[in-house]
């Protein structure tokens, strides 16, 4: 049993920051908890971490443990890493220091979370089932006023359970209010959701503030924790209603009609089973309550009780203290002043969630009932589908799945036929719910699920295959409108899914391609036949230029933004505030400390440096580095600035648009647009024009004069965070607009006619870059978009072609050399390994110039034969790329005549 006091001495004399995150890389443990807890002493933020035993080799991507430890580091800002002693190689860190039981390392690429303000507790990442997969920093008070609903003045001690001998830890202190369960001295909590689970960090800290006894239950014991429920007999039982599916009905009434087990079960994490709870539930049993939250709200939103005796709907509708939900048409709507959490790097006080629910008037009182969150056409999919199921004499038990938007209904019967009809759903195929594969704890294993879909042959036996297949060979009938076929919306959305399945397509645009009355039978047709093979295919190939480093120039921390050359000068900027400028041939000039962190690449013009803090400071130094102004901002800058007639023009992600005279410092207002708007990027100033483009609205077109009269507005179809680009062709101006969903619009600068657009099906990253002959741009995770004007009929049209580049797993940071005439960009390969790459701009040819042993998250700098980037470890390093032998003789590349882009 591992020494407490020796614990926390160890770790606080080694771990003297405040608010970093330490990474616990233990399997679920007294340790583990022990870890946790002097973590949270010194003031620092926990972040769970997977050891090497509990993480699957599909986890792993073809990759190391080593490669996935690290990347597991860099997306949970851990800064420390504690892992037990020869567990693996820790990739970019330094030992600290080591005992006979465990090693504590320091990750070099991450830094404290100082900047965002508040005191942290953990860090969660989502699991993705309701959108894209997140990292969530939560707050203390965010999850502190969840705890304190749980608990009262209280004082104990903690129990370890090993092969249900219970032994004695030690005790903690702390005194906290509360009078929903009375949590006290004489409590006992079952620490019994595993790790990957953020409400496991409500039975922790409930232990952590209130000392009471505290059960753990080893990931290992998982087929013991009926036993482990019935040995600690812990005043409450937080569940999910897929664990509860593990418990066989014997145990299930044991639970549900006394209280000698347990005196609270609060059920979340998914639809609340009113069903089973009905069921096994008698007068006498534990009180039943119903948990509603988000992970990107710190766990739970609210807890509301359901009475199994006289409640027929489950009630999500009373919010935790410091929280508000609203139900409106869109879905639930989470709110709090308080529970500040960060999510991807952006302040949370508000979460739109797609959870569909329905309101029920039960004896004048108004209760919301959550009816489901997997969607499929985007309508929600309840649970009711099972109770549905169970409505059947023939059926004693069922599961759904809604698994790659296809519903899939596991079955317990005595009917091997089930001849059943689910609200319209044929069943046409059903199986043992034994053949369901779960994981340890009872959720439905996506991984294995995957494999047993594609395993099955039913998804390619079904109506709509059939009549593809026989009406191929009909050349008369291709013409046809798809609809005329007489498939139902079911047969359809069983198509999209096999699609999916069997070819990746987007599910999206399949579906709305479906559902459009235009679409013909030859349409399809060509998608599943006759599918394309991609524009370009870059492969890499045999290396002809070479990469030598040629020096690294040393930051206090993090270089986040691109660093910035003037003349013979690189100014770099890292979060530690530093702001510094090095000569090409590696030696400082000059280095100075703001107050504040720096995230966003200055802009040099007129040798004046103008760039802004996180907390909101706006600094302008000369190229010699002495200050010439500082100002105030009401909040921090959120790009670069841009420079125009005697001006700086910059944006704070706001509704206005501010200008910095360049001599006087004084601050004006240069644009306002209201309506709740926010700017990301600065105005674009083109002929006599100004163009503004805020995320979520029009695009604006200024007379760039005294008054800034309004010229034109023209709607953007979704949200736009990217900056703009101006094209010139035959004297035709125009500007490119593109976005994060992947839509490129061309609108005319004449009159804002938007005269051509394209949608990519494929996401875009920030990354963009300007050539001779077209703007290239990052889509999807390889593809590169090469995106250049034309004239047809007269009229400005867009000409799009998508590269691929196979080899590499995700590319950023894209750039142009235009003495080499290469693309160069960073890349995250197969096996997690970082890379700096070049491509041929008029070939196919591309080759890794750089191997990293870092991630960089942002552009590079490149001038002459040489690049200069900033590194997540803390420097700057510039590198010097030379041909190794002549270039091969090209094909003959035509120009576009007259198409001219420029920034």
């Amino acid at each position: 049993m591992p020494n407490f006091a020796l614990r926390r001495q160890y770790l606080i004399e080694n771990i003297k920051d405040i608010n970093a995150v330490v990474g616990i890389c233990f399997p679920k443990s007294d340790m583990a908890a022990v870890l946790a807890k002097c973590v949270l002493d010194s003031k620092n933020v926990i972040a769970w971490i997977k050891p090497r035993s509990n993480v699957k080799e599909d986890e792993l991507n073809d990759q190391t443990y080593e490669d996935y430890l690290f990347y597991k580091c860099i997306k949970l800002k851990v800064k420390y890493l504690i892992i037990q002693i020869s567990s693996a190689k820790v990739l970019d860190a330094e030992l600290l220091d080591k005992d006979y039981y465990c090693e504590l390392y320091r990750i070099k690429c991450n830094d404290n979370l100082y900047n965002f303000g508040p005191e942290f507790l953990y860090v969660a990442e989502t699991s993705g089932s309701t959108g894209k997969p997140k990292t969530v920093l939560v707050t203390r008070d965010s999850v502190m006023s969840n705890v304190n609903y749980f608990r009262s003045t209280c004082f104990g001690k903690i129990y370890f359970l090993t092969d249900l001998m219970i032994v004695n830890l030690y005790k903690l202190m702390n005194n906290f209010y509360s009078d929903l369960m009375k949590v006290n001295e004489e409590s006992r909590i079952f620490w019994s959701t595993t790790l990957g689970f953020d409400p496991c960090m409500i039975e922790f800290l409930l232990w952590y503030t209130c000392k009471c006894e505290l059960y753990l239950m080893e990931d290992e014991q998982k087929v013991l924790i009926k036993d482990i429920l019935i040995a600690s007999q812990p005043l409450f039982f937080q569940v999910t209603p897929a664990v509860l599916n593990l418990f066989d009905d014997y145990f299930m009434k044991d639970l549900f009609s006394t209280q000698d087990i347990v005196q609270y079960i609060l059920i979340g994490g998914d639809t609340f089973p009113v069903g089973v709870v009905k069921q096994f539930w008698r007068e006498d049993g534990p009180r039943m309550f119903n948990l509603y939250g988000i992970t990107e709200m710190s766990v739970w939103a609210s807890c509301t009780e359901f009475h199994p005796d006289v409640d027929t709907v489950a009630d999500c509708s009373n919010a935790l203290p410091d929280t508000s939900l609203e139900f409106t048409s869109n879905g639930v709507v989470i709110k709090s002043e308080t529970r500040v959490c960060i999510v991807n790097n952006v302040r949370t006080l508000y979460h739109q969630t797609s959870d569909h629910f329905q309101e029920v008037t039960v004896d004048g009182v108004q209760k919301y009932v959550i009816t489901g969150r997997a969607k499929i056409r985007g309508e929600a999919i309840s649970r009711e589908v099972e109770e549905y199921a169970l409505s059947h004499s023939n059926i004693e038990r069922a599961r759904m799945v809604v698994f790659k938007e296809m519903i899939f209904l596991f079955l317990v019967s005595d009917d091997p036929a089930i001849p059943l009809n689910l609200e319209g759903y044929k069943v046409r195929q059903t199986y043992y719910l034994e053949e369901l594969p779960l994981t340890v704890n009872g959720k439905v294993d996506d991984l294995e699920l995957l494999k047993f879909i594609q395993e099955d042959n039913s998804l390619e036996e079904t109506d709509i295959h059939e009549v593809l297949e026989y009406h191929q060979s009909l050349d008369e009938s291709r013409a046809h409108p798809f609809w005329t076929l007489g498939f139902n919306s079911q047969q359809i959305f069983q198509f999209v899914s096999a699609m999916n399945i069997k070819y990746g397509e987007d599910m999206v645009e399949l579906q709305k391609m479906l559902y459009d009355s235009a679409t013909t039978l030859g349409d399809i047709m060509k998608l599943i036949f006759e599918r394309p093979p991609p524009q370009l295919v870059r492969t890499f190939e045999e290396a002809s230029y070479d990469c030598e480093l040629l020096w690294q120039s040393p930051l206090r921390r993090c270089v986040d933004s691109t660093p910035v050359l003037y003349k013979n000068q690189i100014i770099a900027v890292d979060m530690a505030g530093i702001i510094k400028s090095t000569c090409a041939d590696g030696s400082m000039f000059w280095e100075y400390r703001e107050r504040g962190s720096l995230l966003i690449s200055p802009l040099i013009v007129g040798g004046m440096i103008i760039y802004g803090t996180t907390n909101g400071l706006l600094v302008i130094r000369r190229i010699n580095g002495k200050k010439l102004h500082e100002r105030k901002l009401e909040n921090p800058l959120s790009s670069t600035c841009v420079y125009h007639k005697g001006y700086f023009y910059f944006v704070c992600y706001t509704a206005k648009v501010f200008k910095l005279h360049v001599q006087t410092g004084n601050i004006a207002t240069f644009i306002n647009l209201g309506h709740n708007l926010k700017i990301r990027n600065p105005p674009v100033f083109v002929a006599g024009l100004v163009l503004v483009l805020p995320y979520g609205g029009p695009l604006y077109c200024f007379k760039d004069n005294d008054d800034e009269t309004l010229l034109w507005t023209t709607p953007i179809n979704r949200d736009t965070m990217l900056p703009i680009q101006i094209c010139e062709i035959q004297r035709r101006k125009a500007c490119i607009v593109f976005n994060l969903t992947g839509e490129i619009c061309l609108i005319d600068l004449a009159n804002g006619v938007m005269r051509d657009s394209h949608s990519t099906n494929t996401s875009f990253s920030m990354s963009a870059c300007l050539c001779p002959d077209a703007l290239y741009i990052i889509g999807g995770n390889n593809h590169l978009f090469k995106v250049s004007v034309g004239i047809k009929d007269r009229r400005l049209v867009l000409n799009i072609v998508d590269e691929e580049i196979r080899g590499v797993k995700a590319i950023s940071g894209l750039t142009y050399n235009k003495q080499l005439d290469l693309l160069l960009f960073k890349s995250v390969m197969h096996n997690q390994q970082y890379a700096i790459i070049c491509a041929e701009r008029r070939g196919n040819h591309v080759q890794i110039l750089q191997r990293l042993h870092f991630p960089s998250f942002n552009n590079i700098l490149t001038f002459g034969n040489m690049i200069v980037i900033g590194t997540r470890v803390d420097d700057v390093k510039a590198y010097q790329i030379s041909p190794l032998k002549p270039p091969k003789k090209r094909v003959k590349y035509s120009e576009n005549t007259g198409n001219n882009l420029t920034g």
